[in-house]
């Protein structure tokens, strides 16, 4: 059934990549800066705290609701669990995603060559085209 659901095209899943990881850079380098304006304090916060935050988010940001990281609902896609199409859970999107972080250039060939990345393959899940997937609305969330 698998071969039924709308699998997302790498360009999709590339851009959301790229979205997600602007975030991160955001958590990383801006954040410190903005709480520094926001209480017009020369305080600098300790680097650990917006690295820690934007681990945090890289590592978890596909069991956000709906299994969508915020790139991902921004182009329409979901991480679901591969066998029971429900929505990516904590435990899976720490798997493939430090999967991706560890093996970046083995994750890019393995992708180019298989419908879903060495990650997704580890943790069961694949990357969907939300808007014509299963949804909540079908019984298949």
């Amino acid at each position: 059934m698998e071969n039924s659901l709308p699998v997302a095209g790498h360009k999709k899943r590339f851009s959301a990549y790229l979205i997600d990881v602007l975030i991160c850079w955001v958590l990383v380098s801006l954040l410190p800066k903005v709480i520094g304006l926001a209480i017009e304090s020369q305080m600098i916060m300790p680097s650990s705290v917006p690295v820690g935050l934007a681990l945090a988010y890289y590592l978890f940001k596909d069991s956000l609701p709906n299994g969508q990281s915020i790139g991902k609902r921004l182009l329409g896609l979901a991480v679901i669990d591969a066998v029971t199409y429900q929505d990516c859970r904590m435990w899976q999107s720490v798997l493939r995603n430090l999967v991706l972080m560890v093996l970046l250039p083995l994750e890019i060939i393995f992708a180019l060559f298989c419908r879903r990345r060495l990650g997704d393959a580890l943790a069961s899940t694949m990357v969907i085209d939300a808007k014509v997937g299963p949804s909540k609305e079908h019984g298949l969330s």
